[in-house]
């Protein structure tokens, strides 16, 4: 469970909030892909209801449902209070309520379909050091997860978990790239250099989900070659 110490502000996000914030395209639905790590996103319980397959990560899907149900309540509530209190940080103050009901909304829709999604492998229990895939397995990796905020825990992670999504999915897309106060990141600049010096290629690109202040930015990192497998 997430302690008060550990606890780092996020967000809950739906369907819509991924194809903003990710720049997904239709054809992009199509491809294979992977969301790590995807907390208590609707995205693939959505995904799913239109017809599309996504596979989902995250080390807390272990957890029963009821389990869920309380930790996510708890994460929820602590990202509700820390935002009313930041609401500064928004770029519309007035859509601090509906911002609270999309969560909720997002929650219970992620909540109804935990159980048949784990089932389905649709939801898996992963952590890192290394991902439970193939070599570039996934088209798109996805990751939502806030890894340019100053919190020692994800400063120690930022390159870990970049260069792990490298190596399972040909193209990783990583939102939001700001820190707490609602600046880029100033690790930014060495991750892109690192991926970089990788071999990758790496774009920043704006994108259409703009809730937060200077928030509206996504980092692309994908493969210049392709693997070649032995015969």
């Amino acid at each position: 469970m997430t302690t008060d110490a550990e606890f780092v502000p996020s967000w809950v996000y739906s369907m819509a909030d991924y194809c903003q914030m990710f720049d997904l395209s239709e054809s992009d639905l199509e491809f294979a892909i992977l969301d790590y790590p995807a907390g208590i996103s609707s995205f693939n319980a959505e995904m799913f209801q239109q017809g599309y397959k996504v596979h989902s990560g995250d080390p807390n899907y272990n957890m029963s449902l009821v389990e869920l149900t309380s930790f996510s309540k708890t994460i929820l509530d602590k990202n509700v209070e820390h935002l009313k209190a930041h609401e500064e940080i928004l770029r519309d103050s007035t859509a601090l309520d509906r911002i609270v009901s999309d969560w909720e909304e997002s929650r219970t829709t992620f909540l109804k379909d935990y159980e048949q999604g784990k089932f389905e492998s649709r939801y898996q229990m992963m952590m890192l050091p290394r991902l439970p895939f193939d070599d570039q397995q996934f088209d798109i990796a996805l990751c939502s997860d806030h890894l340019f905020h100053n919190h020692t825990a994800h400063k120690c992670q930022q390159e870990g978990v970049i260069t792990e999504l490298c190596r399972v999915a040909k193209e990783v897309r990583v939102f939001p790239l700001m820190n707490e106060q609602g600046d880029i990141a100033e690790s930014l600049g060495q991750v892109m250099l690192e991926c970089q010096q990788k071999g990758y290629a790496i774009e920043i690109k704006q994108v259409a989900f703009h809730q937060l202040k200077g928030g509206n930015a996504m980092l692309r990192i994908w493969a210049t070659t392709c693997a070649v497998e032995n015969a």
